[in-house]
């Protein structure tokens, strides 16, 4: 049941625990990159004979601003490859999981990017062509499996992902069906049924594309229960 799921037990939050993970998560990856770079001073190593530690940190909304970037990438991947809306919430909830208490310092969130999108195939049975991803999304083969492992590590093997897509794509699909007849009988399109199933199917399209910027750009994935 969902009360039970990985989702609602370790993945739901609010906003402000939302914030507080995301500079806490920062602020840790910050503190071991400054450590490696006193080690790599430290150490005498000609290798890396003058290296300079950064005078500028990456902030939170530097970080959002990058995983956002790779969601989108997804996003758009999904889209010219016409695949399931339910690969591309699953995708873009594996990827904001892993830099929910992670950070773009540990890994870019482009190169983690395929690897999220071939894992959501996977869970979502959806027989996509390697081949078709790599060309639509300009990655490489290898890169679609290259992180796969550390994307579930990073997030406790919690792949199972709970979207409201589904039943709000339900919603529309039954208010569309519902409203028909009603239009039919208005004067609105003078009973044109062809007018009238192209309003309602703009209306559907609509709604659907609504749905997929909200779980692209918000953190809904954390929030929705």
């Amino acid at each position: 049941s969902w009360e039970q799921s990985t989702q609602a037990r370790y993945w739901i939050f609010s906003t402000d625990q939302i914030a507080r993970l995301q500079q806490e998560t920062l602020a840790s990856n910050i503190s071991e990159v400054k450590k490696l770079y006193q080690e790599a001073i430290s150490s005498q190593d000609p290798s890396v004979k003058g290296i300079v530690p950064p005078t500028a940190w990456l902030s939170v909304e530097e970080n959002n601003q990058l995983v956002l970037k790779a969601a989108w990438k997804i996003f758009s991947t999904v889209e010219a490859c016409r695949l399931p809306l339910a690969v591309e919430a699953t995708a873009i909830s594996l990827l904001k999981r892993f830099y929910l208490v992670h950070s773009a310092l540990v890994l870019d969130p482009e190169h983690l990017a395929p690897s999220a999108l071939m894992l959501a195939c996977k869970l979502e049975e959806c027989h996509a062509p390697v081949d078709m991803l790599c060309m639509k999304g300009k990655w490489t083969s290898e890169s679609m499996f290259k992180h796969e492992i550390t994307l579930l590590n990073g997030i406790n093997f919690h792949a199972t992902v709970y979207s409201p897509f589904r039943a709000l794509i339900g919603w529309a699909t039954q208010m569309r069906e519902e409203t028909r007849p009603l239009l039919i009988e208005g004067s609105i399109f003078s009973g044109d049924e062809s007018k009238i199933d192209a309003f309602l199917g703009d209306f559907l399209e609509e709604v659907s594309e609504v749905l997929q910027c909200w779980w692209l750009c918000t953190d809904a994935s954390f929030l929705a229960s």
